[in-house]
């Protein structure tokens, strides 16, 4: 039995669950990209491919760590903006808006969805809505100040919702 496992397709729902993003964002980018096909059946391989396409990236993962931080939603905070920052995402340079907070844990990942919302309602951030999904870069005129807030040295209070309220 576990031989003909190894031939069995993959359906959109495990390609889905193994990039870490909902049913509907794989159908999304494989439809943007042309590649859906009727069967939404898929092999181990395509995985890889819809990860490329989709510009999926595990950024916690991969030995990433937060900030340290006595107040947890300041740390989640300082280290998005961090993150942000060293991989030049500034400008016309975006990333997927999911690609901040995949891979943490539950807990920091609802602070890092607060904490992305909040730095798109301060002008820190800004998004873009393309057939792949939301994009977000930097506000190009923001980005000293965000690496000051990464660094610590300069939190703006409308921030402090995060970890106030």
């Amino acid at each position: 039995m576990a031989t003909v496992d190894q031939f069995k397709k993959l359906g959109i729902k495990d390609v889905a669950a193994r990039l870490g993003i909902h049913p509907f964002n794989a159908v999304r980018i494989l439809t943007a990209k042309s590649q859906l096909t009727p069967e939404l059946l898929f092999e181990e391989d395509d995985i890889e491919k819809v990860r490329r396409y989709g510009g999926i990236e595990y950024w916690w993962t991969g030995g990433c760590t937060l900030e340290e931080d006595a107040i947890q939603g300041r740390a989640v905070l300082r280290s998005i903006a961090r993150e942000l920052v060293k991989r030049g995402v500034v400008g016309e340079q975006t990333t997927r808006a999911d690609n901040v907070y995949r891979g943490l844990d539950p807990d920091d990942e609802r602070l890092a969805r607060r904490a992305l919302n909040v730095l798109i309602q301060e002008q820190y951030l800004r998004t873009m809505p393309t057939p792949l999904g939301i994009h977000v870069s930097i506000v190009p005129e923001r980005h000293q100040a965000l690496e000051r807030l990464a660094n610590g040295k300069e939190i703006p209070p409308a921030l402090a919702v995060l970890w106030l309220g």
